[in-house]
């Protein structure tokens, strides 16, 4: 199990959050979530880094609908699918973390 798993219920929240939040401190861990994909993306390549917090967002929506490969095609992304599902495990938990839904469980210094 990675450190990115997170309980069904959490990711459920999630995809509610997703849809839906419109209050704080929800926006802000929507935001949190999406700058730390474009965190992961040099800055010439921000664009993809843009597509990739859309796709994730549409897949964190509707899981099963439409497929990650099409999403992959849909949004011109050139990445591979395990790729995709990890940077999405990491959308969800770092939105899970910043809402307050489960504890910060980073080594403390």
């Amino acid at each position: 199990m990675n450190r990115y798993t997170l309980p069904p219920g959490i990711v459920k929240v999630c995809a509610g959050l997703v849809q839906g939040a419109k209050t704080e401190p929800y926006l802000s861990a929507l935001c949190t979530a999406e700058q730390m994909i474009f965190d992961k993306y040099p800055a010439g390549q921000q664009d993809e880094a843009h597509r990739l917090a859309a796709a994730i967002k549409v897949n964190v929506k509707h899981p099963c609908r439409p497929s990650v490969a099409t999403l992959l095609r849909q949004f011109d992304l050139n990445i591979s699918e395990k790729t995709f599902r990890r940077y999405k495990r990491e959308y969800c938990y770092t939105l899970a973390l910043e809402a307050g839904l489960i504890p910060d469980a980073s080594p403390k210094r």
